[in-house]
């Protein structure tokens, strides 16, 4: 992730279905600290499953409501959720089945606004997002 400038990877399983998100957050916060304390080992032993949030358990914003939205609609959002990243998702009608249809990043918003953003300091990050929207 360092190394492609990544901050955010689908994790799948076997059969290319997603199965969970892994952010730089998860593996250099406080979650692998967290998980060595309670399970003991080293960070050797750590793997994306147990750091990784399962796809059922992530926070995504349906397709339909993202094609009506604004930037400033997406960024509150994030805000909202203290999260850098957001999985946009579409329910098929017929089968039932949702799928991955895109995914906001809050640094990306950032380089498209020409906004440096620093992504570990979130409420430095949203603050200069919300200051460019405004004009400011």
């Amino acid at each position: 992730m360092t190394a492609r400038n990544v901050r955010m990877l689908l994790v799948l399983d076997a059969d290319q279905f997603v199965v969970g998100l892994i952010t730089a957050c998860d593996t250099q916060g406080q979650r692998p600290i967290e998980w060595l304390h309670d399970r003991g080992g080293n960070y050797a032993d750590l793997r994306v499953s147990d750091l990784m949030t399962v796809i059922q358990d992530t926070d995504t914003l349906d397709l339909r409501d993202v094609l009506a939205a604004e930037v400033g609609h997406i960024i509150a959002t994030l805000k909202a959720w203290g999260r850098q990243h957001a999985v946009v998702t579409e329910r098929n009608p017929i089968t039932g089945a949702t799928y991955i249809r895109g995914i906001f990043s809050a640094t990306q918003i950032g380089r498209q606004l020409g906004i440096a953003v620093q992504p570990f300091d979130i409420e430095t990050m949203f603050a200069n997002l919300d200051l460019t929207l405004r004009g400011e």
